[in-house]
């Protein structure tokens, strides 16, 4: 996914911004999000509310914040996709049950068979057993 230029985003925040106050409330984040057909729970919402706001916000979401956040998610996005690249070894389009074990086992821990296959159970949207692209940054974001 390239990254959207600012207008993109500023256009996203504006239309978000109901009061027109130059800000993003919980409430105008969570219409937001409801709009995109997001299914976070409240509490889900308010972490992604403090991911832009920060730890001691103002409790309003800025532009600048809501660019900075946005570019921060598109930088992991794009760093997903390498990791994927990296590990999809055959090329499929898919992470298969020894290449997820090898992306896990990566990040300097061994896992079991089992817990690779709990792994792909909770990131497999469709249920076929692999992990695809979208499927593997649906599961980290």
């Amino acid at each position: 996914m390239p990254m959207k230029p600012l207008s993109s985003w500023e256009k996203v925040f504006r239309s978000a911004d109901v009061n027109g106050d130059g800000t993003l409330d919980f409430g105008e984040l969570r219409l937001m999000l409801r709009r995109e057909k997001s299914n976070l729970t409240d509490s889900q919402i308010m972490q992604v509310f403090k991911f832009f706001d920060g730890p001691n916000g103002d409790r309003k979401i800025t532009l600048t914040e809501f660019i900075s956040g946005m570019r921060k998610i598109e930088q992991f996005v794009e760093s997903l996709k390498a990791l994927f690249n990296k590990f999809d070894t055959d090329r499929s389009g898919y992470l298969e049950r020894d290449e997820m074990r090898r992306l896990l086992n990566s990040c300097g821990q061994r896992y079991s068979t089992s817990d690779v296959d709990h792994v792909i159970r909770l990131a497999d949207a469709n249920g076929d057993g692999k992990i695809s692209l979208e499927e593997l940054i649906y599961a980290c974001t």
